[in-house]
C-alpha cells in the first residue's frame, strides 16, 4: 500500500515523483550522530549536502525548481528523520503525530503540489490521509517493526493499558493488550475520516488514486479488526473476495462497507 509510489504517476511527472521518494527514503535508517540541524538549513537554502547523496538531494531539487514545489518541505521530511535515529520510540501521541505531520506530511504536500492540487484545506486532508496510510503500514507490520527495535505506539499509551514491549514480541494476546490496539485503530480510523473530503476535493487521476488507496487503507484495518488486532499469527492482507468487493464499490462510486 503506497499511494503515489512513482509507477502510479503520469509519464511525463513520473521522474519528479521517484525525485521525491528517493529523498524521503533516503534517511529511512539514519544513524546517531546525524548531523540534523546542518542538514535541513542546507536544504532550506537549496544548498547541496555531504550528508545525503548529491544525486538524490539535486534530483529533489530539480523538481521542486521546475514544477513550483515548496522546497522547504523537504527540510521538514529532514527534519521528521530526526526521530527514526535508533531506538525509535515516541514518548507521547503528540511526539508520534507530530513526526508524522512532519516527515510522512510533508512529502505527501510535496506529492500533492506535484499533482497540480493545491489548496489550505487539499493540504491539510493530505497531511491526515498521509497519517492515515502511515499508522495503517505499521499496525500491520508491528511485528516486524518490534523485532527491528522500532515502536510507533506511543509508550505512555503501553503504560496506559498495562503492555509490556516482551508482550509485543511475543505477540502475546489478552484484552489490555487488544485496548491498546483497538487506541492505535480509533487514531487511524479519525484521520480517514478527516481526510475523506479529498474524494471531493481533488480532481483527475489524483482523485481516482486517493479514492483506491482510501479505501484500501479502510480495507486492511477492517481485516486488522476482523483478526481480533492479532497482527502476529499471518501477515495482513486483502482477501480475493475484500478485493473484488472494494473494486466494485470504486466503480460503483459507494464508500461505506462493513
Amino acid at each position: 500500500m503506497t499511494p503515489f509510489h512513482p509507477t502510479q504517476w503520469p509519464s511525463a511527472k513520473r521522474d519528479a515523483a521517484q525525485a521525491l521518494w528517493d529523498f524521503y527514503h533516503a534517511l529511512s535508517r539514519p544513524e546517531s550522530g546525524f548531523p540534523f540541524d546542518r542538514t535541513t538549513r542546507q536544504c532550506i537554502d537549496g544548498m547541496q549536502t555531504d550528508t545525503m547523496p548529491p544525486a538524490t538531494v539535486q534530483n529533489a531539487y530539480d523538481a521542486c525548481e521546475k514544477y513550483g514545489l515548496d522546497r522547504a518541505l523537504l527540510a521538514q521530511v529532514v527534519e521528521g528523520a530526526r526521530h527514526l535515529v535508533p531506538p525509535v520510540q515516541f514518548e507521547s501521541a503528540a511526539q508520534l503525530l507530530d513526526f508524522v505531520r512532519l516527515r510522512c506530511g510533508a512529502h505527501a504536500r510535496l506529492l500533492a503540489q506535484l499533482a497540480g492540487q493545491k489548496g489550505r484545506f487539499r493540504m491539510q486532508g493530505t497531511v491526515e490521509f498521509a497519517k492515515a496510510v502511515f499508522l495503517t503500514k505499521q499496525l500491520c507490520r508491528l511485528p516486524h517493526d518490534i523485532a527491528e527495535g522500532r515502536l510507533f505506539i506511543p509508550l505512555a499509551e503501553l503504560v496506559q493499558f498495562k503492555v509490556t514491549r516482551a508482550q509485543l514480541r511475543q505477540g502475546t494476546m489478552d484484552n489490555n493488550m487488544r485496548r491498546l490496539l483497538w487506541k492505535q485503530a480509533v487514531r487511524i480510523r479519525d484521520a480517514y475520516g478527516a481526510s475523506q473530503r479529498l474524494g471531493h476535493d481533488l480532481s483527475g487521476w489524483p482523485r481516482r488514486q486517493f479514492r483506491k488507496h482510501w479505501m484500501e487503507g479502510l480495507y486492511l484495518l477492517s481485516a486488522v479488526e476482523k483478526k481480533r488486532f492479532d497482527v502476529w499469527t499471518k501477515p495482513v492482507e486483502l482477501s480475493s473476495v475484500r478485493r473484488l468487493q472494494m473494486r466494485w464499490q470504486l466503480f460503483t462510486g459507494k464508500t461505506s462497507f462493513r
